[in-house]
């Protein structure tokens, strides 16, 4: 009897035994799994840089400072260098090649350049652009029509968008009508103009 009691507390304390390592054992894995699950997580990607564009297809926006310089008049005593401010805002969201609108900080001139196979032009009327008269007086005052072309010549990445840094264009000015025997007044001038 005394053999059969020792015999089955053996036999017992080998089974707690063996659960106790059981338990043990799965004790590690446990926490093997909780570790795999907490992995770091993944970064965000990058906004790529898109190619850089040719000059005349980026985006036309901010402030710019101009340079006019006068290549052809027949307006006595005209001005050789005129400094002047711009400034433009793209009608599409993102991107170039569209069209902008345009106003001068400097003359008080708003209007909108159309962009079409990379150059923007636009055109204005000005009242009472020049004037008709001799010995002091003015006769009559004679209006004129004002066009604008301008095509990118370098641009650079904001962050966005490729937007055009510098540009450079003409300036074509028409008299609606002529001075006496003269005819119609008419002044061109080249411009050149760099982002502020």
């Amino acid at each position: 009897m005394k053999q059969f009691v020792c015999a089955a507390l053996m036999g017992l304390s080998i089974i707690l035994l063996a659960t106790a390592c059981e338990g043990d054992a799965s004790a590690p894995q446990a926490n093997a799994s909780a570790t795999d699950s907490a992995s770091p997580p993944s970064p965000s990607p990058e906004v790529s840089r898109p190619p850089k564009p040719r000059p005349q297809t980026g985006r036309l926006e901010g402030t710019f400072a101009l340079k006019y310089l006068l290549i052809q008049s027949d307006i006595p005593d005209s001005a050789q260098v005129e400094q002047h401010r711009w400034k433009f805002m793209p009608s599409c969201r993102e991107g170039g090649s569209c069209n902008a609108r345009v106003e001068s900080l400097t003359n008080d001139w708003k209007a909108t350049a159309s962009w079409r196979g990379g150059l923007y032009r636009w055109a204005r009327s000005v009242k009472k652009a020049y004037t008709c008269g001799s010995g002091g007086s003015v006769d009559y005052n004679i209006d004129a029509t004002y066009e604008y072309s301008i095509r990118g010549q370098k641009v650079r990445w904001d962050g966005e968008n490729w937007v055009i840094s510098s540009f450079r264009g003409t300036v074509l000015a028409k008299g609606l009508k002529g001075c006496g025997l003269s005819g119609p007044p008419q002044q061109k001038w080249a411009i050149l103009g760099r982002v502020q």
